[in-house]
């Protein structure tokens, strides 16, 4: 796929999230590069996108896993438990992109393709969002 058809097709997605969107408030758009290669694929299509949707009037904020410090989840639970639901005992970047994440209307999420899997960098976020994810609310 050239990247003609890939930002035509981002840029339809994100026409969806405008007219499902009809408030007078800007759209806000999160993105997170999950690229451990500032300059590459991944991180020039990342920018298209982003790009793409500020061009078009959203409010976009880039997060770059390279420059964060988000360390891995201890598997401790303790944002599961009743009253402390979905706040993390680690203390690092992932509280202001997680709140950016939850009052933002739509997400760009990018990583390379590494042995089949996203990157360990973004693997690392995505554990990290458990803490948001409820198996009663049907999230996981």
């Amino acid at each position: 796929m050239n990247i003609t058809v890939l930002m035509e097709k981002v840029y339809q997605t994100l026409k969806l999230v405008y007219m499902a969107n009809p408030k007078e408030v800007q759209i806000k758009i999160i993105g997170i590069n999950g690229s451990p290669r500032p300059k590459g694929n991944t991180a020039q299509l990342f920018d298209e996108a982003l790009q793409h949707a500020w061009q078009n009037g959203a409010e976009t904020t880039r997060y770059d896993h390279k420059r964060l410090d988000i360390k891995g989840c201890q598997s401790c639970y303790q944002c599961k438990e009743p009253g402390k639901e979905g706040a993390c005992v680690i203390k690092d970047d992932m509280y202001q992109i997680i709140d950016d994440i939850l009052s933002a209307d739509g997400v760009v999420f990018a990583s390379p393709v590494y042995m089949w899997q996203m990157s360990a960098q973004a693997k690392l976020f995505s554990y990290r969002i458990f803490l948001q994810a409820s198996p009663a609310k049907g999230d996981l």
